[in-house]
């Protein structure tokens, strides 16, 4: 790696030839969101039943980045998550890193969004769902996002 420090060298190595487990855990879910406005509301109107409905049981809440956070353990966290759904309405930071990562590591979460014109062009094309940030929003949100897990589940669990 030409122009690569031994710093950044090691820690390329520790997340990509990481020796744990990489396999996907079924049933797991992972929602990403930024730390502390609606996400939480978010999460408990519409993500989590979403995904308690289409089986992904093994979904909490939990801080899996931010600055305390190693990079091993959220690469962990994205290579082994079943599902990975994230709410880039605000182009948060710290969740544009995350869903940039989990891109690098071959994952393509879910987007969900309250202004699809606002996402930078380069994610308006991928898969999302544009939600209105109300309750009767949210509701709506809960239903789009569970028959998209449905179809995005029946594909990845196929037998190949």
């Amino acid at each position: 790696m030409p122009g690569v420090s031994p710093y950044e060298r090691l820690l390329i190595e520790s997340v990509l030839l990481s020796d744990r487990p990489t396999e996907l855990e079924g049933g797991a879910g992972l929602f990403i969101t930024p730390a502390g406005g609606d996400g939480k509301v978010v999460l408990d109107l519409a993500v989590l039943p979403a995904m308690r409905r289409n089986e992904l049981d093994r979904v909490d809440l939990r801080v899996v980045f931010d600055d305390m956070s190693s990079l091993a353990d959220v690469c962990q966290v994205l290579r082994t998550a079943e599902v990975v759904v994230a709410d880039v309405s605000d182009l948060n930071p710290s969740v544009m890193f995350v869903v940039g990562l989990a891109h690098g590591l071959g994952r393509f979460p879910i987007l969900l969004t309250r202004e699809t014109a606002e996402l930078p062009f380069n994610l308006r094309v991928l898969r999302g769902i544009e939600y209105a940030n109300t309750k009767p929003g949210l509701f709506e949100l809960r239903e789009r996002l569970e028959r998209v897990l449905r179809v995005f589940l029946l594909g990845a669990r196929a037998p190949r």
